[in-house]
């Protein structure tokens, strides 16, 4: 081991919950300074005027049919990868995510070679006006070019998370936020670049992020070695991974899908209607965040349990989790339920839109206290390699629960029905995980009691 990897958190340490916190806590404040990434973009951008804003709002679903590739191979490669370093085969784990970095650069640079050419019509498509056609070919011609190196980044994040050191990430996350923001204004304004200098700051600030991580293999910092003479086709492993990362990847579409269809209901209804949806999922957004980056960390925790074949502490992580983000999925709906009134004036002083805000946020937090139960649910059983199971529930809550609702619900019961429909859907697919996961703990505890007993007479003989 290089005297880098002995930095990284002790996977064995008995301290359960301190551990848990120090791989946790990294990835919520790395996530969330990705999210602010193109946050940052959307306000810069917004100074020069409505078009640029709309010129870069149209390339959206670029962004996410990117972020969807990038996400699904990374949960994929996370959870095999976890569970390989847990069973002490580095060897296997290196191999498993050079290939998958070979194979996924290879994707994103077909997959930019084919849009490129097919930009102009796609944009049309979604709804492209002749003012907004220059700047938003500009933003999707420069982004589909650092597409790859995004995607690369996500695998890079994923990769360091997954062998536990998270605050590798977060540091590298944090740093390419900041490169974005002190690029942005110096682009897009300084330099006259427009809409095209947002694009190019993110492709900098990606590269840059890419750089780090090369050092970070290079000079072996984590236990992951991606090197060319890893690359090999492992086909049992690839299926381990394309069974993890593909549901992951259909749930990040259908979430955009069932946002779309989500809005377009709310459209039927007025702008006021509008506005106070967006409010609502905002302010959930505000609090999914930070579950799903502290399920993250745990989930690197849970898998190197499972390698390793501790049954018993696997359990006991998957309790302590489901007990944490409980408590804080339970305390924030309660808190965005009493206080409303006042959390929506942040964000619109128009009466009748905080009067619907303050309906669309209680509805969609109804059952949020709930949803700390699924995200664990959902690590747990990939840890696990339970991927059937995690694929019915990470498919549910914007998928097959979620989309028959808003077509059943909105036309009977009007813009409460649409409300309705977020809040059934959660509160459903959290039950989901709580039968698919307690099954799968109690025959975990029977099988680390066995386990237990079988060990007593050898322990009395030596």
């Amino acid at each position: 081991m290089s005297f880098t990897s002995a930095a990284l958190p002790d996977m064995e340490s008995p301290h359960l919950k301190r551990l848990l916190f120090t791989l946790a806590l990294p990835a919520v404040i790395g996530l969330s300074a990705n999210a602010m990434h193109q946050l940052a973009n959307a306000f810069f951008v917004s100074q020069l005027g409505t078009h640029a804003i709309a010129a870069i709002s149209l390339c959206f679903p670029l962004l996410i049919v990117f972020g969807a590739i990038g996400e699904g191979a990374g949960v994929g490669v996370a959870s095999c990868v976890a569970r390989m370093l847990g069973a002490g085969d580095e060897l296997r784990a290196s191999r498993t995510a050079s290939t998958v970095m070979l194979l996924l650069g290879v994707a994103g640079c077909v997959l930019a070679a084919v849009l490129l050419p097919l930009l102009p019509a796609l944009l049309t498509a979604m709804g492209a006006t002749a003012d907004a056609m220059p700047a938003s070919t500009a933003y999707a011609t420069i982004f589909c070019y650092s597409a790859p190196l995004i995607l690369l980044q996500m695998l890079c994040d994923f990769i360091a998370i997954s062998e536990g050191n998270t605050r590798f990430s977060m540091w590298t996350l944090i740093g390419s936020f900041a490169l974005n923001l002190m690029l942005d204004p110096i682009l897009i304004f300084y330099c006259d670049m427009g809409v095209a200098g947002a694009a190019w700051a993110t492709l900098i600030s990606a590269l840059a992020a890419l750089l780090a991580y090369a050092v970070y293999f290079q000079r072996r910092i984590g236990k992951i070695h991606i090197a060319p003479r890893h690359v090999r086709i492992d086909w049992p492993g690839l299926w381990q991974l394309v069974a993890v990362g593909v549901p992951a990847a259909l749930s990040t579409g259908l979430a955009a899908l069932a946002f779309a269809l989500v809005y377009r209901n709310a459209a039927s209804f007025g702008e006021n209607a509008v506005a106070a949806v967006a409010i609502g999922l905002r302010i959930l957004t505000g609090g999914s965040l930070p579950l799903v980056g502290f399920c993250l960390g745990g989930q690197a925790l849970l898998g190197f349990c499972w390698g390793a074949g501790q049954r018993a502490r696997f359990v006991r992580a998957t309790r302590l989790m489901l007990a944490i983000s409980s408590a804080f999925a339970i305390a924030y709906s309660a808190l965005v339920i009493v206080f409303a009134p006042w959390i929506v004036g942040w964000f619109s002083q128009d009466p009748a839109v905080r009067e619907l805000a303050v309906s669309s946020c209680r509805a969609f937090h109804l059952c949020f206290g709930l949803f700390g139960f699924h995200m664990v649910a959902v690590v747990a059983l990939q840890a696990a390699e339970r991927s059937a199971k995690a694929a019915w529930l990470v498919l549910a809550p914007h998928g097959y629960l979620l989309l028959p609702l808003l077509f059943l619900l909105p036309p009977l019961y009007g813009l409460n029905g649409l409300l309705a429909s977020m809040a059934l859907a959660a509160g459903l697919s959290a039950a989901l995980g709580a039968t698919l996961l307690l099954g799968e703990m109690g025959t975990l505890r029977r099988m680390a009691g066995a386990s237990t007993t079988a060990q007593l007479p050898l322990r009395a003989e030596g």
